[in-house]
């Protein structure tokens, strides 16, 4: 089953969503590592607010986001 799994993720990219306020340094530098340490897998990185990322994730158009809280 795990396996079959992981065969699946080489086949379909893996949808990140980024907030617009993460530096896009950072963001690559991220981006470089994660090509490195996981290779055949690929990544669809798209951009949004907090709220469009919380949206794309309830709605399963994103699987990971990357964000930080606004409120204190």
């Amino acid at each position: 089953m795990i396996a079959q799994s992981f065969r699946l993720l080489e086949k379909v990219p893996i949808r990140l969503g980024v907030m617009s306020t993460v530096g896009h340094l950072r963001l690559a530098r991220f981006l470089a590592r994660f090509e490195k340490m996981h290779k055949g897998l690929e990544l669809s990185v798209s951009e949004g607010s907090i709220t469009d990322l919380n949206e794309g994730l309830n709605d399963g158009e994103i699987d990971i986001a990357i964000m930080t809280r606004t409120d204190p």
